[in-house]
């Protein structure tokens, strides 16, 4: 929910009880509870309708600000998305101002954050993310050198882990920094109302980094050189860190890698990283919503021409009636001219069986059956099926 319907829904449950507001909601009262609780929204404790109706006197609890969880629920407390990508014209999709869905006040607050970001020198207070991968990874290591055989296990990993951790591969010389870049970074990105989440997949640890707008997987790694053969080689760590985010699959994935260089160290480019989450963000969704409408207006032009094909076919198979229709007529016709020709001959030998007239007759029934215009019955033959 965002900001504004916080409010609304904070001012609700405490203007009528919770089964009634649960009601314009369409679920229930405890599911609605549950809803503000996780959105920080205080409601009514036991007791407190009957009181009122009592007419004794209640407190009505402030709705307090946004804590780190509650942000998790709630949208819009710090970055704003001011563009309906659906509402925008084709040429506006094609914009290339930096940051353009983001309302100004949000641009404003992530340019700031680009530029004023800091890193530590020291770890104090560190993220809970920073605090359990530190937790974690010396369990690991401890179950590691208590149980050698888990490294040559197929589920060594699970054997060795309790839970998912942020994803940070770095050798022991270069844990430290790596902690205050992401530390720095987790908080930085809190601000401007984004969280990172972690998982277990695969036997490893995945981290995934959310911003409105956009969903990144994201790493710190360490380069590594490896010398020798394949079964006697040494892995070496060079020391250079790197942060590496990938957002979407297949032809829309999207790659982007910053690393420590000789101008700037990697803690020098967490504002550009920030900023460059943001923008990438904004001009995805841009691009999703160009992609969408080509996409629509692809299938409605396949559709325009299956239609087309399908009138194109029943104009063809018409068109195949009306000439056996055509043809019928024509047959009808010279069977009635081949009759009326033998009522002009006298002296023509018919068969023995018949007379003349019940030959004519015959031909005239047989000329009427497969004249579409006359569409006459045989009692023999049927009906004549002009069509298909």
């Amino acid at each position: 929910m965002t900001v504004d319907e916080r409010e609304k829904l904070y001012n609700e449950v405490w203007a009528e009880p919770m089964t009634i507001v649960s009601q314009k909601y369409g679920i229930s009262d405890v599911a609605l509870r549950k809803r503000c609780i996780a959105a920080g929204i205080p409601v009514p404790p036991a007791g407190y309708w009957a009181k009122l109706r009592a007419g004794k006197e209640v407190q009505k609890i402030a709705l307090p600000a946004l804590t780190k969880e509650s942000k998790k629920h709630v949208s819009g407390y710090a970055i704003q998305i001011s563009k309906d990508v659906k509402a925008l014209s084709d040429v506006e999709l094609l914009s290339e101002d930096p940051l353009y869905i983001y309302s100004m006040k949000s641009k404003e607050l992530i340019q700031t954050m680009r530029n004023s970001i800091i890193i530590p020198s020291q770890l104090r207070n560190p993220d809970r993310l920073i605090q359990e991968h530190k937790d974690e990874m010396n369990y690991r290591e401890k179950q590691i050198k208590l149980n050698p055989g888990y490294k040559n296990s197929q589920y060594w990993f699970r054997n060795i882990s309790t839970k998912s951790v942020i994803d940070i591969s770095v050798s022991s010389e270069q844990i430290h920094r790596a902690y205050l870049i992401m530390d720095t970074l987790i908080k930085s990105i809190e601000q401007l109302e984004g969280h990172i989440e972690t998982e277990n997949y695969s036997d490893r640890d995945y981290c995934t980094l959310k911003i409105p707008g956009g969903i990144w997987n994201m790493s710190l790694y360490e380069d590594k050189t490896t010398t020798g053969r394949r079964y006697n080689s040494t892995t070496t760590y060079t020391g250079c860190l790197n942060i590496k985010l990938h957002s979407g699959w297949y032809c829309d994935a999207k790659e982007l890698i910053f690393s420590d260089n000789e101008k700037s160290p990697l803690e020098n480019q967490l504002g550009e990283i920030i900023y460059t989450l943001f923008d990438t963000a904004s001009k995805d969704m841009l691009v999703h919503e160009q992609s969408s409408r080509e996409w629509d207006r692809k299938r409605q032009q396949e559709e325009l021409e299956r239609k087309k094909e399908q009138r194109r076919k029943k104009e063809l198979q018409k068109l195949d009636s009306i000439e056996k229709e055509a043809q019928c007529y024509k047959r009808a016709q010279l069977l009635r001219e081949y009759a009326q020709a033998l009522k002009s001959l006298s002296d023509i030998s018919v068969d023995s069986e018949v007379s003349l007239e019940q030959k004519i007759q015959w031909i005239l029934e047989k000329a009427d059956w497969l004249d579409p215009l006359v569409h006459k019955d045989d009692f023999i033959l049927g009906v004549m099926q002009h069509t298909e």
